[in-house]
C-alpha cells in the first residue's frame, strides 16, 4: 500500500464509473441508477443546455437539463416520446422562420 491508496486532507475521490447514482428525488426516494449513454452541450447567450441519453431500469430517456445563474431546470423525456418531440420541434421552427422579426431593444 503506498500514499496514493489513502484518501487526502482534500478528499478522496474515486474514478469516474459510468453508472451515476443521483440524490434522492424531492420526496426522498432513493433514484434509480442511470447509465449515460450520450451527452452533448449547447450555449445560448448565457444559459448552457445539456441533452443527456441515460437508461436506467425503466429504460432509455432523454434528460434536457439547463443551467443558468447557478440555478439548473431539467425535465426528462422517454424515449418512446422522442420522435413526437422532434416533430414538435420542427413545425416550432418553421413557425419561427415565418414570422417577421421580433422588434429591436
Amino acid at each position: 500500500m503506498n500514499s496514493s491508496d489513502h484518501p487526502s486532507a482534500y478528499g478522496y475521490q474515486p474514478p469516474p464509473s459510468p453508472v451515476h447514482y443521483p440524490p434522492p428525488n424531492a420526496f426522498g426516494q432513493p433514484r434509480l441508477p442511470e447509465v449515460l449513454l450520450k451527452e452533448m452541450f449547447v450555449q445560448v447567450e448565457r444559459k448552457l443546455f445539456v441533452l443527456e441519453l441515460k437508461q436506467n431500469e425503466m429504460g432509455r430517456f432523454l434528460r434536457f437539463t439547463q443551467e443558468a445563474n447557478d440555478r439548473r431546470t431539467y425535465i426528462a423525456i422517454p424515449s418512446t416520446g422522442l420522435e413526437e418531440i422532434y416533430q414538435v420541434l420542427g413545425e416550432m421552427i418553421a413557425a419561427n422562420a415565418s414570422l417577421p422579426p421580433p422588434p429591436a431593444p
